[in-house]
């Protein structure tokens, strides 16, 4: 624990500043000694026990203080009057420190440029408020606040304004005097309504609206052209507000359980138009798919699905070569695929609550750089396969072609899908060789069919046809070459 005889041992700079570093020393109260060191422009009492903030006038000796940080003594109670001695105070941090009330002497401070206050019991802010012109951050997020002063509303310096999970229903009705402001957060209140005059914050950068009870959007969302985040999870949309889809801008959107609870959230089909994105957040939507959409948001760096009803991996997720942390948490999910080794950015997976059997654990235990050398593995043999299959399908359908009969090459064609347009081309293009026609049949066939263009369904188009005979020699073909490469 440090005392009046060895502080001045805690002393340093740090960030340029001259501070005096007193966090998590188990302090009960504040050494009066401090007030000794009178050039300390930074003090950091956080993590501590103090349960008294008893100052003495000396405080004021403290006259070229601009950061004092006291968070995290959560059993303070209050701040002490003398807070308003310090005339030059830049910065304040008071969060969770069971704080019901900022005293009125803190509005004397009009060289405070931020206050950060959450995670106390602070019910109202003061009609002084006004006062702190200065003020370009403040952070009362995780309080009892239900209404805001008018007063607010003269803080033309304002940049952050974050006052999530409070008991607030409205706005101040001057709300859009507030031009600087970049980051404004309302999440987890009470609102019912988005009030329309966010719309006229043509500045702002960052906005959470989640969690609150609103049913839409204002359709002037839209004019916030500088919109670079947005947050509207656990909303109560009935609807995917459309207007989210022209804030071109974005580069981060969360919308996990945007309809509410209970209900499933689609990701909207026409995501796409939010090519910006690099940040995007679907938890908790009930979802067991993705739309094409996703795969065209290449620059995503950040997706996370945690929470949904995925069986596999979504497909457009594969295109996403710029991807660094993929959260795929408690889905239903129970193989990763070796083409997944082309996210070659990602850094950090999050598969777990899954039904996993490929990889092996031992894979998935060993974290990203395991996993992703397994599949790229996995997918050099694949590869391999696929070749050698290619290679012997190409002769077997070659082989085969020697024995269709001109009157059946058409036919074959057709049962395999291919138009009528498509098989005259191939009928030009091969001229009079019934052989190289009835090979460019199946080698379509398959171009078009993809994985499904298996030996077996093509056994099983023969035989419909009654080409019994071309099914027999195909069958023969096969096993012969099975036992040629049985050592």
């Amino acid at each position: 624990m440090a005392s009046p005889r060895n502080i001045s041992s805690y002393r340093c700079v740090k960030d340029g500043w001259k501070t005096l570093d007193l966090s998590n020393q188990n302090l009960l109260v504040i050494p009066p000694a401090i007030f000794e060191h009178i050039d300390l422009e930074r003090l950091d009492l956080q993590d501590n026990n103090i349960c008294t903030a008893v100052v003495p006038r000396e405080a004021a000796n403290l006259a070229s203080l601009v950061i004092l940080d006291l968070g995290n003594n959560t059993n303070l109670g209050h701040l002490p009057r003398q807070i308003g001695l310090l005339a030059k105070l830049r910065e304040l941090r008071v969060q969770r420190c069971g704080i019901e009330k900022l005293p009125e002497e803190l509005y004397n401070l009009q060289t405070l440029e931020v206050l950060v206050a959450p995670g106390n019991k602070i019910t109202t802010l003061s009609e002084d408020v006004d006062r702190l012109y200065n003020l370009k951050e403040i952070w009362l997020g995780e309080n009892e606040i239900e209404s805001l002063p008018g007063t607010l509303c003269m803080l033309s310096s304002l940049q952050t304004l974050s006052l999530f999970k409070n008991k607030l229903s409205s706005l101040p009705s001057g709300i859009a005097n507030l031009q600087s402001l970049k980051l404004f957060s309302i999440q987890s209140n009470r609102f019912t309504a988005l009030p329309a005059d966010i719309c006229k914050l043509c500045n702002l950068q960052v906005l959470h609206v989640g969690d609150n009870v609103i049913h839409e959007l204002p359709d002037n969302i839209t004019k916030l052209t500088k919109l670079r985040v947005l947050s509207i999870s656990a909303s109560h949309f009935k609807v995917f507000p459309a207007q989210v889809l022209h804030l071109w801008g974005l580069e981060e959107l969360y919308m996990g359980r945007w309809s509410g609870p209970g209900r499933r959230s689609f990701v909207p089909k026409d995501i796409a138009m939010l090519r910006n994105l690099k940040r995007l957040a679907v938890d908790v939507c009930g979802l067991e798919a993705l739309p094409d959409g996703v795969g065209a948001l290449t620059q995503l760096e950040y997706l996370s699905l945690s929470y949904n009803r995925l069986s596999y991996l979504p497909p457009q997720i594969l295109t996403l070569t710029n991807l660094k942390v993929l959260k795929l948490k408690n889905n239903g999910i129970t193989s990763l695929p070796p083409a997944m080794h082309r996210l070659a950015n990602i850094e950090q997976i999050d598969v777990t609550g899954n039904p996993l059997t490929y990889p092996p654990p031992k894979v998935l235990n060993g974290g990203v750089a395991a996993i992703m050398a397994f599949l790229t593995e996995e997918a050099r043999l694949e590869r391999i396969r696929r070749e050698r299959e290619d290679r012997e399908f190409c002769q077997l359908m070659n082989a085969l072609s020697v024995d269709v009969e001109r009157a059946e090459w058409r036919w074959l064609g057709r049962e395999l899908g291919l138009t009528d347009l498509e098989l005259h081309a191939i009928q030009e293009n091969a001229q009079d060789n019934l052989q190289e026609q009835t090979y460019k049949v199946l080698m379509t066939w398959r171009e078009q069919a993809g994985e499904c263009a298996t030996l077996d369904r093509l056994v099983e188009h023969l035989r419909s046809i009654r080409l019994h005979h071309l099914a027999e020699t195909l069958q023969d073909m096969r096993e012969s070459r099975h036992l040629a490469n049985t050592p």
